[in-house]
């Protein structure tokens, strides 16, 4: 007599007291994760410059340049023009950043984008990692070894003062970073009940949302990227509490026949939610069966070897490609779209943070389905009008620009949120960290991909050339909208834990199905077998 986990989880208060510590936990690390990661946008924000006269040593940015006919990569003395080997900075917006530090101009000017792409590549890593550790030795490991790695390869940049190191920071910030969010969202999603999924997604969501707000202001004030990264840096102490805070998902547990500790877990969150319950490993054991007893590998090769899960991880592994593209393409080029950058980046969250709230409350009535293509189809849409502002507007139409972007802004939000929950609740539980791993890992080829397509406008410095990464942005998300269509629908649904539960999700099952397929189908009577158990395992 089968019993699901989640009738378990239910009947311990599945959005209780302990669920709800845990989640405000996992959200507070998600607001320094978010300083880390969105730290490019001021400390390689576009730092104005020109050429350095040399002889001249007080010479500054204001100073006239009519004598020398100074430009930003060159400077003309006796009717000849040479090229620059130093500059100097405007220091009305940034008095130090990385591109002035290490001179990142001119020729070097795709330095920029290779330290985005060094955090975006660790990012990628994460992933692989990941999908190699996170279901072999839990979540929990990951998310405190993440965390450590995030505060030591942070606190540390402010002292480096080589171009290479930094480099090698920012991968090892992105791969702890990545690694730190994703074990995060798949611990806190197994602990709650399927009609809280949601919820506890958009909650860790909002903890990186506010870092972004947080991360806006200490920007405004410090202008000097030594102090604004060790001031961002210092509170991920903060969350290497994780070592003591952070439980182990039980039903990670349950899937690896650890049914002592499952047993000594759940009780726990029994006795903290107030629910009058108590468990043993007889009545844990009835939530595994035959058929969830095969190998980490095995269930790796039925994924890929099963032609519809096979499919299914296709469409979503371009569906996150194409999500990260344009979040961070949008999210991490706000100053190069006009006007200032701090109003610019409080105006990007704000309207990401509008999009995932509409996604939460449309999601319990639409459903995931349908709700990620509208979102992807709209922002693909809304990027692509972009090239009509671009081509035909005047400066004075600038806002224009911005607010088309801002629907890609919205949008990608959105469907960022939901594609993370889509991913975790259409994977099996035996491989849910390899799934969600090998999709996101894809995502991560798209914000790799993103900060080159990014920096196209340095390439066409004409109207055009400054729209073009926006309209690539939008026919990538439009056409991954597209192949949503062919993905199940899994508003409610339990959160399968074999292969054989994965591939039935969206399928109609007949009244002719032999009474095994009618066994794997959640059962309605699910809570009352669990409560004849718990009376046999009383007397």
């Amino acid at each position: 007599m089968a019993v699901h986990y989640e009738d378990i989880i239910k009947k311990i208060n599945g959005f209780g007291i302990y669920q709800k510590r845990v989640l405000i936990f996992v959200a507070i690390t998600q607001i320094t994760n978010a300083f880390t990661s969105l730290i490019p946008n001021f400390i390689l924000g576009e730092h104005r410059h020109k050429c350095k006269v040399p002889g001249f040593s007080n010479q500054t940015f204001d100073d006239d340049d009519a004598t020398y006919n100074l430009t930003k990569c060159t400077y003309s003395l006796n009717s000849t023009t040479y090229s620059c080997n130093s500059w100097v900075y405007d220091q009305s917006v940034y008095t130090d950043t990385f591109i002035s530090s290490f001179n990142l101009v001119c020729d070097r000017k795709f330095y920029r984008s290779h330290l985005v792409m060094a955090h975006h590549l660790g990012s990628f890593s994460g992933m692989i990692i990941m999908s190699c550790f996170a279901d072999i030795f839990g979540r929990k490991l990951m998310i405190c070894l993440a965390n450590t790695f995030l505060f030591a390869a942070n606190i540390t940049q402010p002292w480096a003062h080589n171009f290479f190191l930094i480099t090698f920071l920012r991968y090892l910030n992105g791969l702890s970073g990545t690694v730190t969010y994703v074990s995060g969202f798949i611990l806190v999603t197994e602990m709650v009940q399927p009609s809280k999924r949601m919820t506890v997604g958009f909650s860790v969501s909002m903890g990186y949302m506010v870092g972004e707000y947080i991360l806006d202001l200490i920007a405004y004030f410090a202008r000097d990227w030594h102090e604004l990264i060790l001031y961002t840096s210092a509170p991920i102490g903060i969350n290497l509490l994780s070592w003591f805070f952070i439980p182990e998902s039980p039903r990670w547990f349950i899937v690896k026949k650890k049914f002592s500790k499952a047993v000594d877990m759940l009780n726990k969150m029994a006795d903290v939610n107030g629910a009058k319950v108590q468990f043993d490993i007889n009545s844990i054991a009835c939530c595994i069966e035959e058929r969830h007893q095969i190998s980490f590998l095995k269930s790796v090769k039925s994924v890929i070897t099963s032609k519809q899960l096979f499919i299914r991880t296709l469409i979503l592994s371009f569906n996150w490609f194409a999500v990260t593209l344009m979040y961070y393409g949008i999210t991490m080029n706000v100053g190069k779209l006009g006007g200032d950058v701090y109003v610019n980046m409080a105006i990007s969250t704000s309207v990401g943070m509008l999009g995932e709230i509409i996604a939460l409350l449309a999601s319990y009535k639409i459903g995931r389905k349908r709700l990620c293509i509208s979102y992807m189809i709209i922002g693909g849409i809304g990027c692509l009008l972009t090239i009509l502002p671009s081509l035909y507007g005047q400066k004075s139409l600038q806002f224009l620009l911005i607010a088309l972007a801002m629907i890609g802004k919205f949008t990608s939000n959105g469907a960022y949120l939901l594609i993370y929950l889509y991913t975790v609740e259409i994977a099996p539980t035996v491989t849910r960290g390899f799934f969600l791993s090998l999709c996101s890992a894809a995502g991560r080829i798209g914000s790799i991909s993103s900060s080159y397509i990014g920096d196209l406008g340095l390439l066409l410095d004409t109207k055009f050339g400054r729209a073009l990464p926006i309209i690539i942005f939008g026919a990538v998300v439009f056409t991954a909208g597209i192949l949503c269509i062919f993905l199940p629908e899994t508003k409610g649904a339990i959160l399968p834990d074999t292969i054989k539960d994965a591939v039935k999700l969206g399928r109609v099952v007949d009244n002719n199905d032999d009474e095994k397929d009618l066994e794997e189908k959640p059962h309605k009577n699910d809570i009352r077998d669990f409560e004849l158990l718990d009376i046999k395992r009383k007397r």
